[in-house]
């Protein structure tokens, strides 16, 4: 039951955060270069459908990024799931070209010291699951946490500014 739960509060989040197109076309890189491109049998794409805008961005923000997978969507939205030292990472970029916005999962340990201090000092009987920080132009980053207790699973929004916000609470069938 709670990998059900958990797995649809991820689904709801990547869902609110993606506004993805009904159809995709789908880039896989080689591996550690990012200017070289394999297309899927039934998906054929090319690089001018990325564009060169969003290709030297990327290259430049992310010149460690392994296994790139691109998604070009009807609506010509972009985004870009990658591996760089081990972590998760997708990119978004609009119409334009230009970067909206970074969603990069990982684990609890990586998580800034002060969010860390902030979650524990409000729900101590909470464990941090995982994270997935969200970055977008101009703004301070937003950290979505999944903590669990014996009882619950909560989904909670952190940002230094703001402080902790509960999103979304679940009861864990133990």
């Amino acid at each position: 039951m709670k990998k059900i739960i958990f797995f649809a509060a991820v689904m709801a989040f990547n869902y609110a955060n993606a506004q993805i197109g009904s159809n995709t076309n789908v880039m896989n890189s080689k591996t550690e270069k990012n200017t070289e491109y394999n297309s899927p049998a039934n998906n054929e794409s090319s690089n001018e459908e990325v564009g060169s805008k969003v290709m030297k961005h990327f290259s430049n923000r992310y010149p460690n990024a392994i296994n790139a997978q691109w998604s070009v969507h009807n609506n010509k939205t972009a985004v870009c799931r990658f591996y760089e030292n081990d972590i998760l990472h997708r990119v978004y970029y609009n119409t334009n070209g230009r970067w909206s916005g970074t969603v990069t999962t990982y684990q609890h340990f990586l998580l800034p010291e002060n969010i860390k201090i902030m979650v524990s000092a409000m729900f101590p009987e909470y464990v941090i699951k995982l994270v997935k920080e969200v970055n977008k132009p101009n703004h301070h980053p937003v950290y979505v946490l999944h903590a669990q207790s014996l009882k619950y699973l909560k989904i909670l929004r952190a940002t230094d500014e703001e402080g902790i916000e509960v999103i979304q609470n679940f009861e864990s069938s133990n």
